[in-house]
């Protein structure tokens, strides 16, 4: 994985964690929206879509072209799948002895941070960021799990990872930077 400044992490791993929806509630929301969205968007535009482009009957009182079907179509049902990719999805973290790796799956979203480029570590709380990856203005927020941060403060911006061993995370981040106490 390169960093923004092009060089590779390849240093000893310090912290791994995996985050997905660690409480029942939110991943029970996210199935039932999940099932709501399948039944409301993509079963009647699968149909409609079978019916009006395969079999050449116009879907509905005022169709739409067969053109604008083929595009709003497959569109709206693909976007009907995305609570599924929301509650499948997974952020990832990992620190090295020379950078940081911040990834939410399958949302293709990387953040790749070298050790220099960390000025400092602390805990912070989380606010009212929410789940998943956000950028506020220079600020950048990575959250699943648990109500504590770790804040990176970077030379241009910040960097908030939320962690659900949100200790652990800033001792490796310290370590990773060299400023970790010494026991």
């Amino acid at each position: 994985m390169r960093s923004r400044s092009g060089r590779e992490l390849h240093g000893d791993v310090l912290f791994r964690e995996e985050q997905g929806y660690g409480w029942p509630w939110p991943g029970i929301l996210i199935v039932l929206a999940g099932i709501a969205t399948l039944s409301a968007v993509f079963v009647p535009f699968g149909y409609g879509m079978w019916q009006q482009l395969v079999e050449g009957k116009p879907w509905g009182d005022k169709p739409m072209s067969d053109a604008a079907f083929a595009v709003v179509g497959p569109l709206s049902m693909l976007l009907s799948l995305l609570p599924v990719g929301v509650y499948f999805s997974r952020l990832r973290v990992e620190v090295r002895t020379d950078g940081l790796r911040v990834e939410l799956w399958p949302f293709l979203v990387k953040r790749v941070v070298s050790a220099s480029d960390v000025q400092k570590a602390s805990l912070g709380d989380c606010g009212a960021v929410g789940w998943g990856a956000r950028r506020l203005g220079s600020r950048e927020y990575y959250r699943m799990a648990g109500p504590r941060v770790v804040r990176l403060v970077l030379e241009h911006g910040e960097v908030s990872i939320g962690s659900a061993h949100p200790h652990r995370l800033l001792e490796a981040v310290q370590r990773m930077i060299g400023t970790a106490p010494r026991p």
